[in-house]
């Protein structure tokens, strides 16, 4: 199955809305991965209207925008590719919200910048995609006026996932001028002008559009309003751990540190020296990166992106210390790294260490694998009652996990 093709899914079991399942259908990850992924757009037509409904729609969109900051980092303008005027400038509120909707209504776009921040159910998606991905999302909404467009021709230095909401938005794609591009390569137009589309479609309310980063887009509405949330997924690369690679080294090697030979720019005998010296320096420093911890590096990035879904933690602060060997608690999601050493078990997640006794370690293997509600009396280890609660009691405190409220 090439890239360029659409698919429509089949009949089959409904997906929670704000899983990567339920977003990619009918594709799934494992064929993601292989056809699509940095590789090639990814077109899905639904024909279903309704199928972000429960993630964001107008109405949600209407109450964002009537109910929060209007600042410049929280909302912003742009009309053909250019920005338009700060809305969080001077006035009311109520002065700034009129001020937008002018803009809107003058055929400017009305983007909310980091949607994640202020919807649930986006930070859902968002968290759900950098659990499967091990990359850090950040959603934007993007509303559209009729016979208008936004940004003008570019492309982005992160990959997309382009999910429209309501309405229906005219896409072109262009051939990347720049493969995979990094955030220090962004799109120059003098540079970077193509000769013509490869492909033009319309996305319809429901549809779906995967976009690896480099690849050249734009998008206008026609007759109708368009509201689409743009998911920017920006993964750990290779380059990253190579600079962290010699990072470490420059930090670690004083010789690397030091300053080339005065003068070497008028003196051909010290420029040879360099040229020697440099050569060494790479032998050398290709041998240490091989000893940098390269995987824990990504393990630890990974585990940083992931954002921890927090809901109900201060009302866990004011309950645990009444919990009991039967009160019912769920492991939070989110990637746990267990290791043991020197009589300790360590589990780091989300972006911290958690050190406790190695006697706990058979418990927290359990609570890692743990899909379901459990209480203290069902940990296997070797830990007695007072052992058990205090176990429990301090991975709630520590925000990994939470007291079950099912009824």
């Amino acid at each position: 199955m090439s890239g360029d093709e659409a698919h429509r899914p089949s009949d089959g079991v409904v997906s929670p809305p704000s899983s990567v399942e339920h977003i990619l259908a009918p594709t799934g990850l494992e064929s993601f991965e292989e056809t699509y992924y940095e590789k090639y757009p990814l077109i899905v037509h639904r024909d279903d209207p309704t199928y972000y409904h429960e993630l964001l729609n107008l109405t949600a969109l209407d109450k964002l925008l009537t109910t929060s900051s209007l600042d410049s980092r929280s909302v912003r303008v742009v009309k053909e590719g250019r920005p338009g005027p700060d809305s969080g400038a001077g006035g009311s509120s109520l002065q700034r919200l009129e001020q937008l909707y002018e803009e809107y209504r003058n055929g400017a776009t009305i983007v909310l910048p980091f949607v994640h921040e202020r919807s649930r159910s986006v930070a859902l998606l968002c968290s759900a995609f950098a659990a499967h991905f091990n990359a850090q999302l950040q959603a934007n909404a993007y509303l559209t006026p009729p016979s208008s467009t936004g940004l003008g021709l570019h492309y982005d230095t992160h990959d997309v996932l382009v999910l429209q909401l309501e309405g229906h938005k005219h896409w072109q794609l262009y051939d990347p001028p720049v493969r995979l591009p990094l955030p220090g390569q962004p799109y120059r137009s003098d540079r970077h002008e193509p000769s013509g589309p490869k492909h033009e479609f319309d996305l319809q309310a429901g549809d779906l559009l995967y976009l690896p980063r480099g690849y050249l887009h734009r998008a206008s509405t026609t007759d109708e309003t368009s509201l689409h949330l743009t998911v920017g997924i920006i993964p750990i690369t290779w380059a990253e751990i190579l600079l962290a690679s010699v990072e470490f080294l420059i930090e670690n090697d004083s010789s690397l540190r030091e300053a080339l030979p005065l003068g070497f720019a008028r003196s051909k005998p010290k420029a040879d020296l360099v040229a020697r010296k440099f050569e060494s320096v790479a032998t050398n420093a290709a041998g240490q990166i091989r000893d940098y911890p390269a995987l824990r590096y990504a393990l630890d990035r990974a585990l940083l992106v992931e954002s921890p879904q927090l809901d109900g933690h201060l009302i866990d602060l004011e309950e645990v210390d009444g919990l009991t060997m039967d009160t019912a608690v769920s492991r939070r999601p989110g990637f746990w790294i267990i290791s043991v050493t020197e009589g300790l078990v360590t589990l780091h997640a989300q972006g911290k260490l958690v050190t406790m006794p190695i006697a706990a370690e058979k418990d927290i293997r359990f609570i890692d694998e743990s899909s379901a509600p459990f209480n203290a009396r069902d940990l296997p280890g070797d830990l007695d009652e007072s052992g058990r609660l205090t176990l429990v009691r301090r991975l709630v405190r520590e925000s990994l996990l939470t007291l079950s409220r099912e009824s």
